[in-house]
């Protein structure tokens, strides 16, 4: 049997909505996405102070340090002095690269901690973007606007920083 009801209704959404996306409450997102970028932008910094310290620069210098004794003493085990305490000056030389790469890693991870801190603060920029470029700034608060201003400003500073670098005379 086959039934054909014509008061049925049929609603599948809006085209090009997305699923779970309420739309209209812009003053409550804005102020949660600004602040998922502030902490965004904090955990950079956090990371790039981390990479860029004294100590993790002396770690870095500690580490090609010990590689270049490393490479010394298995030169001298191999070439140098074949017959003399070769097992133990290898052992070292082993221990010593296992040191510099056990630092090396370390500082690897935080670099790629630094740079996908930064890529997703990035990539959330363009997100906010995108879905606030048509809102009027009435319906945001004056914190919101006032760190939009802050934003723009950055940015502004930024791009006089990359023309003064462009001229000659730099």
């Amino acid at each position: 049997m086959n039934y054909t009801y014509s008061d049925e209704l049929y609603h599948y959404g809006v085209l090009g909505m997305k699923w779970g996306v309420r739309r209209g409450h812009y003053a409550d997102s804005y102020a949660k996405g600004i602040r998922k970028i502030k902490k965004l932008e904090a955990k950079s910094a956090k990371a790039q102070a981390r990479y860029t310290s004294r100590g993790a620069i002396k770690s870095r210098q500690r580490a090609a340090a010990l590689r270049r004794r490393a490479d010394k003493l298995s030169y001298k085990a191999v070439r140098r002095f074949p017959t003399f305490n070769r097992e133990g000056k290898l052992r070292k030389a082993a221990r010593l690269n296992a040191d510099a790469a056990r630092i090396e890693a370390k500082q690897a991870r935080v670099k790629f901690k630094m740079q996908n801190n930064a890529r997703k603060a990035e990539k959330f920029y363009q997100k906010m973007e995108k879905v606030y470029k048509d809102v009027p700034v009435s319906k945001l608060n004056k914190e919101d606007v006032s760190y939009g201003q802050q934003y723009a400003k950055t940015i502004l500073e930024r791009q006089k920083v990359r023309e003064a670098m462009r001229t000659p005379g730099f």
